[in-house]
Order: C-alpha cells, then structure tokens, then sequence
C-alpha cells in the first residue's frame, strides 16, 4: 500500500476556478457511489498534484490542449488533451505536471458502486486516457458540479444520481465501441468465435485452424492486442455466463457447467474463485443477500 499524502502547487490557479471537498460524502443509494470532491480548473501557468494512496477513483475530462504528463501504475503518459478524459484508481497513487494554460473538470468517487464501472473500463482499455465520442459528458460533469455547489437537497440528489450514471454509462459504451473497433480482423474473429461457440471444446488448436493462423502467430496477437492469452479470455466469458446463470436461475452447478462448456463443477469452482475471488456458491448466495436487502 502506498503512503498516503498529497502535495500540489497551485498559485496560477485562476480565480473563476471551483473546487469542491465533501467532509461528509453524499451517498449516492441507487448507485452505491459517493462524491468525494469536484472540481473545475483553470490554470495560466504551470501546476502539479502528487498524490499518494487515496480510497477513491478520479475522473477527469480536459477542456483545453495543455503540455504536461501523468505518471500512474508505473508508467508515464501525455496528459489529457483536448476533449479526452482520464480515469484512475488513486489508491495506486499518481502524478500530474502541466505547463501552460490547463482546463479540467474532475470528479473523485468512493463506494462499492464505483469499482464495478472502473472495472468495465478497464476490461475494455489498455490505457486511463481515452477520446470520448459523447459530447455530454463535459458538460454532464459540469453540471454535477453545480449540483454539489449548493446545499443537500434530497431532489438534487436524485438528480445527481442521474447524471453519474449516464456519465458512467457513457464512458463504459465508449470502452465497448472501442473494444469492437480496436481489434484487427483476425482477433475480432477470435472473439467471435468465443462468444458464439463458448459451450463447446474450443481448443488454440481449433480456433488457430478457423481462422487460418498458426498457433503460435495467434496466441501471440492475441496476447499482444487484448493483455490476455485467449485461454484466459474463453475462461473469464465463460465465468461471466456462469454468474449471470447463478443470479437468474436455480441451477445446478453440474448443470450450469454443461450451459457454459466447463467439464466439471470443481473445475468450475476453481476458475471462479481464481476469477471472481469466492466460489459459485458464494457467489450466489452474496447475490440473492444484496438483492433481498434492496
């Protein structure tokens, strides 16, 4: 875990700008998500925020073209430009440098609702930056902003709710589209295939065969264009079949693993938990508990 601080400097901070600090977050029920702190700035000059672990994800959008860079999880990128949005974990810690004039809006968020929408992100990004196609979600956050300017009020409330989840929503249709559109032909293939044929005995072997690659050239531009070897993808869809069959229906286990194409329940039981960190049974279970509690 990192050590928790934070160090900034912010003297060309422009007047006009707003920052927002929740001493007492606004839990968002519906979503599970709380605001932490907003902001919209605007500086003339040079800046920095260098911050160490911290329990909550940042979301950001760039107004204006700046020069500058984020370094987060290990690696270093150009920060956002223009109409493009960040997205991070800020318990990994992260540091930012502009130069320059710097417009952005952000959003820190906190609660169990969050890590599901973060996670979708990431499941379809290879990077925290991305050029979003909807041109509501600046102005979106903006108005979240103005939201959180005035006193607790359970209508606005209501209505900020709205906007993080079409903000949310929005930035994970554009990880989808991404994801259908950033592959190459053969890997689009690929994925195709998985998802048509899951149930049955897909083997590297028999995909490699369809689509007329070697095995070898395969695995890896498989690996190379999604992070993960096409066992691990196969699996990980089949594990999500799984658990929407766990949630939906009374199934067996045996039975769920004939629907899903796993051999065995204990071999399904093992994936899971390598998966999703409990087993189907646990799963189930937590799943029926939250939705009798709602």
């Amino acid at each position: 875990m990192k050590e928790s601080f934070l160090k900034y400097h912010y003297d060309n901070l422009d007047s006009s700008s707003r920052w927002i600090i929740n001493s007492q977050p606004r839990n968002c029920s519906l979503l599970k998500i709380e605001i932490q702190e907003l902001g919209d700035f605007l500086f003339s000059g040079n800046h920095y925020t260098y911050r160490g672990s911290l329990n909550s994800f940042q979301l950001m959008f760039s107004c204006e073209n700046t020069t500058g860079k984020l370094e987060y999880d290990n690696k270093i990128y150009s920060f956002p430009q223009k109409g493009e949005l960040m997205f991070i974990d800020c318990k990994k810690g992260y540091k930012i440098n502009t130069s320059n004039m710097c417009h952005s809006v952000f959003v820190h968020f906190n609660g169990e609702g969050i890590q599901h929408f973060f996670d979708i992100f990431y499941k379809y990004n290879n990077s925290p930056i991305i050029k979003p196609k909807n041109e509501f979600i600046e102005s979106n956050l903006k108005e979240l902003i103005s939201v959180y300017s005035v006193p607790h009020d359970i209508g606005a409330d209501i209505y900020a709710q709205s906007l993080i989840f079409e903000i949310l929503s929005n930035i994970n249709k554009i990880s989808l589209y991404q994801q259908k559109t950033y592959f190459s032909n053969e890997i689009q293939k690929v994925i195709d295939i998985i998802q048509n044929e899951y149930k049955k005995d897909l083997t590297l072997d028999s995909i490699a065969n369809e689509i007329h690659l070697s095995k070898f050239s395969l695995h890896r531009q498989f690996k190379k264009e999604t992070g993960n070897t096409i066992y691990e993808y196969l699996q990980s869809y089949r594990v999500n079949k799984a658990k929407e069959l766990l949630q939906n229906t009374n199934l067996s286990q045996d039975s769920i693993c004939e629907l899903v194409g796993i051999y065995d329940s204990s071999h399904l039981s093992k994936i899971f938990k390598k998966i999703e960190n409990q087993t189907p049974n646990e799963y189930r279970k937590q799943w029926k508990l939250k939705n009798r509690s709602e």
